[in-house]
């Protein structure tokens, strides 16, 4: 099968899941509960870098003080 075709199969095979997604109550539900889940991650990521970046900021002035 050429790379093309290949291509042409997973944006179809998106698009039908797609579809699927927009009809089907559930499947949207999912959808949603999945990316709250990650979007929760990634702030809770981001707060912890944050407070990592601050604690040795803290650090650094204290040494150098």
């Amino acid at each position: 099968m050429s790379k093309d075709r290949w291509n042409n199969y997973i944006k179809l095979k998106k698009e039908a899941e797609f579809a699927e997604r927009k009809e089907n109550t559930n499947l949207q539900l999912k959808e949603k509960a999945k990316w709250k889940t990650i979007s929760k991650f990634q702030k809770q990521a981001k707060r912890r870098f944050k407070n990592e970046r601050s604690k040795s900021y803290n650090n650094y002035e204290a040494i150098y003080r």
